[in-house]
């Protein structure tokens, strides 16, 4: 230990001699350490508070004190320090209260040379768990503050909840710990429980299962929110458990059920344009166009359209070619431009057409998308 801070040893003892004997086997196996003695339950607390020692040795027995008075008050204002009882005789019997009431270790007078073990290995263990209680510290902070609600069971029963999770149904932790999954199915709307349910018994059964999935729940009073439920099999206590991770996602559906039913109205409204019209991605290639033009590329709806190149619809490979290079030329124009030229319909007519193309979403760099409508006139 060269070079460590020596150890604070506080040793509870009513013969000197004994104590010094404690020092010396420790600075003998090579132990740095200062010390100080306390043979009294006044002057233990003293030391205890004043010192603060890394290691308690205590003798079993001291006249109005003892060591197991000594190791319940150790746990009560110092309870990680480690504990060793150290003592002229001990019978099973004693040994067995020493291990019971907390105590580290215990070693005989007669057997000194065992105790410099006895301290490195109880250092150790409460090195290990100091550590296994700061990780165990910052975890829970995690859980408890991930804006995440987690919920645990084992079999049906539900064995682990955070408090978000409780928060979020109106429940205290304690009465979620009460429930089973028959309970906490009634957490769900009634379209989404039976899959949800579904989903459960297929990972408790070991099948291949998405470990996310979106469902909804019903407040208490009745009001429905989105969430995305990650679910994971995993070891709780040392035994299989289903981890489920609440994220909630209501706002985000609300905004997308809104863009959906706006895109809805915007369709419906295109549809009802007599010209043909066309929107195409950064690639040229077709996102959409209203009924119109699907009847003048023989396409029956817009997701058939979704994805093509020009090269892919009812042009000729010369003409698919001059309506790409009209896409380049709007962008590099980034204005509005008018093309004019022949194009073949998907009825194998030859008709003039006058395209009018517009850059969409931002300006500059010839990255934009585009929209465009066809005026076709007479036979080409």
């Amino acid at each position: 230990m060269t070079g460590a801070a020596p150890l604070r040893i506080l040793i509870l003892e009513d013969m000197i001699a004994d104590a010094e004997l404690m020092v010396g086997a420790l600075r003998g196996a090579g132990l740095s350490c200062e010390h100080r003695r306390a043979s009294t339950r006044p002057e233990f607390l003293q030391q205890l508070a004043q010192f603060a020692p890394d290691v308690i040795l205590a003798d079993y027995s001291l006249p109005g004190f003892d060591a197991l008075s000594a190791l319940n008050l150790a746990r009560k204002l110092g309870p990680a320090i480690p504990f060793i009882v150290v003592t002229g005789r001990l019978d099973e019997e004693t040994a067995l209260a020493c291990v019971r009431a907390g105590a580290d270790d215990f070693v005989l007078k007669d057997h000194l040379l065992r105790l410099p073990v006895a301290v490195k290995v109880a250092l150790e263990c409460h090195q290990a768990r100091t550590q296994l209680r700061r990780a165990e510290e910052a975890y829970r902070f995690a859980v408890e503050n991930s804006g995440l609600g987690l919920i645990v069971l084992r079999g049906d029963q539900v064995v682990f909840v955070n408090q978000f999770f409780a928060d979020t149904f109106g429940y205290s932790a304690d009465a979620i710990l009460t429930m089973r999954l028959t309970d906490l199915l009634g957490f769900i709307h009634p379209e989404d429980a039976q899959a949800v349910l579904g989903r459960f018994r297929a990972r408790v059964a070991g099948k291949s299962v998405d470990p996310r999935h979106r469902l909804r729940t019903l407040d208490r009073d009745g009001g429905i929110r989105w969430f995305d439920m990650f679910a994971a099999n995993i070891l709780y206590d040392g035994e299989p458990a289903v981890q489920a991770t609440l994220l909630e996602v209501t706002d985000w559906q609300r905004l997308l059920q809104a863009e959906r039913a706006a895109a809805d109205v915007l369709r419906a409204a295109l549809d009802g344009v007599p010209v043909p019209i066309f929107w195409k991605d950064r690639a040229s290639r077709y996102l959409g166009g209203n009924r119109s033009f699907l009847a003048l590329v023989g396409l029956e709806t817009a997701a058939s359209l979704a994805g093509r190149a020009d090269a892919d619809l009812c042009w000729t490979p010369q003409q698919a070619t001059w309506l790409r290079e009209c896409d380049r030329e709007t962008r590099e124009a980034d204005t509005q431009r008018c093309f004019c030229g022949p194009l073949r319909l998907a009825d194998g007519r030859s008709l003039s057409a006058r395209l009018i193309l517009a850059p969409l979403g931002g300006s500059g760099g010839g990255g934009q998308m585009l929209l465009g409508h066809l005026e076709t006139g007479a036979d080409a």
